[in-house]
């Protein structure tokens, strides 16, 4: 048996929320939701990318772009509906993290993730950093907090 698909069909998506293009997007029915979020032009600098919302009718999902690029098979699983909507929050907490780590670059966290985890997300430590002296400023209530962590 030999199988060959000539055309897929088309299908409308609604994408809104802190993202570069909001609005109604026709795409292929092959298309999952971070390809629909590429379609957008992708989360702005405030936009979550931890907690992205995908809802077709009764059925929601969400979206986490760090777990994707952990495992890319996850998305394949979500493929989109005719009438999809991807719903983009602000992100809640967003780390810069500089210094002896592979990847220095801004972060978002969840609540419960830890420095380990950022750290994993930087895509590990430097041979050469520094773990028992990991300076950490933060503001609380708006008021600056200064303080050491030491990983060992």
């Amino acid at each position: 048996l030999n199988v060959r698909i000539q055309a897929s069909s088309t299908i409308s998506v609604s994408i809104f929320g802190e993202v570069e293009n909001n609005g109604s997007f026709s795409m292929s029915s092959l298309n999952t939701g971070f390809n629909a979020l590429v379609a957008a032009g992708g989360p702005t600098e405030r936009g979550t990318v931890r907690n992205i919302q995908l809802t077709y009718g009764d059925k929601k999902t969400n979206l986490d772009v760090y777990e994707y690029l952990q495992s890319p098979t996850l998305g394949s699983a979500l493929f989109l509906n005719n009438n999809a909507t991807l719903y983009v929050p602000l992100a809640e907490t967003s780390v810069t993290l500089t210094g002896g780590v592979q990847r220095p670059l801004q972060y978002e966290l969840r609540a419960g993730e830890t420095i380990t985890d950022l750290i994993a997300f930087a895509g590990g430590l430097k041979a050469r950093a520094e773990v028992k002296n990991i300076r950490v400023t933060r503001y609380v209530d708006g008021r600056l907090e200064l303080f050491n962590v030491d990983l060992d």
